[in-house]
């Protein structure tokens, strides 16, 4: 069985609890959309912490990623089925009321953030695997070695 659609369903499934939670944190409530806006948020965030992009070239495109979803949702929830979820036509610089560049701002840093915490984690298990890979060919040489011996001897 592939692991990747179960990490993107994990990661999809963490990024919009999380997602979520933030909104009630700041908002004190959230809507079910932003439940499927996180997920997808989180996936390409985990993405871009793979790539070999930079930190603050990835934290720029995730905002900006972020902030494009966010517009999906909002005209998709808000202008099309009309549920008024949110309204941030009365903040500076704002498209359509429903994304500003306050906001953009701020999921560029978090962003950057989610990026640097993804890499250091992935780093951790990487090192970590890579560890065990090496104690494996380690223990196979041994093996081999103890075998040789048995052979000269016997």
């Amino acid at each position: 069985m592939k692991k990747a659609p179960l990490i993107y369903a994990a990661q999809f499934a963490l990024g919009g609890l999380a997602y979520c939670g933030i909104e009630v944190a700041f908002r004190g409530y959230t809507h079910r959309s932003m439940l499927a806006a996180g997920g997808l948020c989180f996936v390409l965030l985990c993405l871009l912490a793979r790539s070999q992009i930079g930190l603050l070239p990835g934290a720029a495109i995730g905002g900006l990623a972020i902030t494009a979803v966010e517009l999906a949702t909002g005209v998709i929830v808000n202008l099309w089925l009309g549920l008024d979820v949110w309204d941030y036509s009365h903040r500076a610089f704002n498209l359509l009321g429903q994304v500003c560049l306050t906001y953009t701002l701020t999921w560029c840093l978090l962003s950057g953030l989610v990026i640097l915490f993804a890499r250091v984690i992935r780093g951790g298990a990487l090192l970590y695997w890579e560890r065990a890979a090496k104690r494996a060919v380690l223990a196979e040489r041994a093996a081999v070695i103890a075998q040789t011996r048995r052979n000269r001897i016997g």
